[in-house]
């Protein structure tokens, strides 16, 4: 498959048996907002995928459970930092259960300090790390490539709101590795008692538990830089080669045309429209657009998605119904060349939903014209895209019901049309015929 790289903006085929992917989790200190969920629903796409292609995935998803933000919100609840965060972190590991997001590795940074700070600790000695009162930070001055993740021409970058404001830094877009502090949870190192600095985390756990440069790294677009452009800078000086072979972001989901964002307060929490909508109809409202570009979230297209998902359903089960009933239904894993090359295009979503609703629509046809073994096929087909699609289909076919259907199946053929309304009623209800 092929993968537009954002650093390049060129493509990059995906090719090896092995593939190593790192996206960058949430800071556990409130609920997620749906904006936060898109990049995970991709992610979580590409793993379904490469797994289907019987590809070795090793997928990390780092939880930052340390942060200022955690101390601020434990100190208004007058709890412990990492009791705080924890809330949060099980609160956020029901929400990848709801999405229906397959199992990944979840290391929390609190657990892997000691690595950081001998991360931390091998760039200060060789150079690219210097010493200010509140802290250690990277020099960028020191690593000639900076801005390549970002693209971006160093002069032309302007230091982000994350990034520490130290007068005294040698560099504006210079950035912290440890920061000493003393309020709230602290850790003990050689470069006093403090916290790691946010950019340092993902890069040291990419180090601990991939050893290589990734295959896939991403996130958010609004990751790009500073936070991707600063892990590269810290791997690539330490070992020479770049973080990631291939870098994957995804795009701002928007509410009336604004980004969404918890600092804007429009933002829209995954529990809520989870409650209200289900995490099929959020799904595929995902798919509407290609995963990089903006994506604006309303009513109405929540309305549309849930639609179209129940259409697909409908559809599903009507083919069932008919497979059962001429002993045809062989159920299996099946891609067509099309649906693969969609796939392979950059995970190519308003073409795969396209040719999802392609196939639905043309199981009424086949059903007419009883073309069972073409039937069976587009039926796997369809359920074989939604598994990769995180949707999760469940029919209604238990014993009763297909008793039911053969009844009024046999009814049907023995022309005695009072007895067949009775069941059919039952089987529309249920929407399998």
């Amino acid at each position: 498959m092929y993968l537009l790289d954002s650093s390049t903006n060129k493509r990059k085929e995906i090719n090896k048996n092995k593939i190593s992917i790192y996206l960058c989790g949430p800071t556990v200190y409130n609920h997620i907002h749906i904006g936060n969920l898109r990049p995970i629903v991709t992610f979580d796409v590409l793993h379904r995928y490469l797994k289907f292609l019987k590809k070795e995935v090793i997928f990390i998803h780092n939880i930052t459970d340390i942060d200022d933000k955690i101390v601020n919100g434990a100190k208004i609840e007058q709890i412990d930092e990492l009791e705080f965060s924890n809330i949060y972190t099980q609160k956020y590991y029901e929400i990848l259960e709801k999405t229906n997001i397959l199992k990944m590795i979840t290391p929390k940074v609190s657990e892997n300090l000691n690595e950081m700070l001998n991360f931390i600790d091998e760039l200060y000695k060789k150079g690219y790390a210097y010493k200010l009162d509140d802290g250690i930070y990277f020099d960028v001055s020191k690593f000639k490539d900076y801005g390549q993740v970002s693209n971006n021409d160093v002069n032309n970058l302007e230091s982000n709101v994350r990034v520490e404001n130290n007068k005294g830094k040698h560099n504006s877009n210079d950035f912290v590795l440890w920061k000493n502090k003393t309020e709230g949870k602290t850790w003990d190192s050689k470069f006093g008692k403090g916290r790691p600095g946010w950019h340092t985390e993902c890069v040291v756990l990419i180090n601990k538990y991939i050893k290589d440069t990734v295959t896939i790294h991403g996130g958010g677009i609004d990751l790009r830089f500073p936070h991707h452009e600063n892990e590269n800078a810290q791997f690539q000086a330490l070992y020479n080669k770049p973080l990631a072979n291939t870098w994957m972001h995804v795009g701002h989901l928007m509410i009336d045309n604004e980004k969404m964002s918890k600092s804007l307060g429009n933002f829209i929490l995954v529990k809520d429209i989870l409650d209200k909508w289900g995490s099929n109809s959020v799904r595929w409202f995902f798919y509407q657009t290609r995963y990089q570009k903006p994506l604006n979230y309303n009513l109405e297209n929540m309305e549309s998605s849930q639609n179209l998902i129940d259409k697909i359903f409908y559809e599903l089960n009507k083919a069932k119904s008919y497979l059962l009933l001429n002993s045809k239904l062989d159920e299996k894993e099946y891609l067509d060349d099309e649906k693969i090359k969609h796939f392979d295009d950059d995970l190519n979503f308003p073409n795969i939903i396209s040719s999802i609703q392609k196939d639905t629509k043309s199981i009424s046809n086949l059903i007419r014209e009883k073309k069972w073994d073409e039937l069976n096929k587009v039926r796997n087909q369809v359920v074989t895209t939604l598994n990769i699609l995180g949707i999760i289909y469940k029919d209604e076919f238990n014993e009763k019901i297909i008793q039911t259907l053969k009844e009024w199946n046999k009814y049907v053929i023995n022309k005695d049309f009072e007895s067949a309304d009775k069941l059919r009623k039952i089987l529309l209800e249920k929407k399998i015929i």
